[in-house]
């Protein structure tokens, strides 16, 4: 017990010392202010007047456009066009396009890396930033997870836009890829249209004070074949994972359950004695008779795939072969997040 004690405190000084060390620096990364399109994948930037979304708001309207204005456009989570919208120089309703964003800083904090925090007061419903990066597509990002595999980088910046394109932090991005994971976040992603594409905010979800970090929940659901993270937000209500299934960090990687295909002679078009041709499926989360259902902003933990192909006669050791490596770094946003 007193050498547990020992070296749980030698573990507190040490992060501590380290935290200690990053005050005043800042991380390098390459910095853009907007999204970023990376060949083939193909990015939205002006829209014609005939697929403009135009509101009934007016620019004598005691809030127009805003939050109190039930303007058309914001509740449906649309921007205005500054050339269609008819509420004019008064509209509120342009907050990504104009880039409202208070003041925010970059820190490094003692267990889970650089994290992000707001230096302003905000109110539930404000604009906290827009998660910004480099638009590729899925193909793309299959690609790059391989390579990164390849390399040992367990750090994912990855979170899709559409059904096939895909924003990438990693490379290029700005102060929102540093926001960590909380099971009582202040902020939420969501998916907003500007100009006809769709950007990805975070917007507060109750009234944030000057000085606190910024986090918000990435959703990240537990799916076979890749165990569960610990979470080390510290709220009071965290189960202590993030996934769905118990943080077991003696184990490592947990390998998927596979059902055997069954075999009977009195199935129609099969001979006795012939070995069957089915494959089984690692069983994922996805509920009967269709795809998972779609969440906004959701962050989900997997691979290239959401499924492995594995026969009856796959080994253990081919199966653990196929499974990607570990996430190492809690601090970082892993994985594929879908619509």
């Amino acid at each position: 017990m007193e050498a547990k004690q020992k070296a749980k405190e030698l573990l507190r000084l040490k992060t501590t010392g380290l935290a200690r060390f990053f005050v005043g620096q800042k991380p390098v990364y390459n910095k853009i202010r907007s999204n970023k399109a990376i060949a083939p994948a193909k990015y939205i930037t002006s829209v014609k007047k005939e697929d403009a979304h135009e509101c009934e708001c007016k620019p004598t309207d005691p809030d127009p456009c805003g939050p109190t204005s039930n303007c058309l456009n914001r509740d449906m989570e649309y921007e205005c066009n500054p050339k269609y919208c008819s509420a004019g120089d008064k509209c509120q309703n342009q907050r990504i396009r104009k880039k409202e964003y208070p003041k925010l800083d970059v820190f490094f904090t003692a267990n889970r890396g650089w994290a992000l925090k707001v230096m302003q007061d905000m109110k539930k419903g404000d604009l906290v930033v827009e998660y910004v990066g480099e638009i590729i597509t899925v193909f793309e990002r299959n690609r790059r997870i391989k390579e990164k595999q390849a390399s040992g980088d367990a750090n994912f910046y990855y979170l899709d836009l559409t059904n096939a394109r895909v924003i990438d932090a990693g490379p290029s991005g700005n102060v929102a890829r540093f926001a960590n994971h909380s099971c009582d976040a202040n902020t939420s992603s969501q998916k907003w249209v500007v100009d006809g594409d769709t950007h990805i905010a975070l917007i507060a979800t109750r009234d944030i004070k000057k000085g606190d970090e910024i986090t918000f929940d990435y959703r990240w659901e537990y799916e076979a074949g890749i165990t569960s993270r610990e979470c080390l937000c510290g709220a009071d209500n965290c189960p202590g994972t993030i996934g769905g299934k118990t943080y077991e960090p003696t184990r490592g990687r947990q390998l998927p359950t596979v059902a055997k295909p069954k075999r009977s002679s009195t199935s129609p078009g099969r001979k006795r004695g012939r070995k069957s041709s089915l494959s089984a499926k690692v069983v994922t989360n996805t509920p009967e008779g269709g795809r998972p259902p779609r969440k906004r902003g959701r962050f989900v933990s997997r691979g290239a795939a959401t499924a492995l192909d594995i026969s009856a006669d796959t080994t253990d050791q081919q199966m653990t072969e196929m499974l990607p490596p570990l996430p190492v770094d809690p601090s970082i946003p892993l994985a594929i997040a879908e619509p």
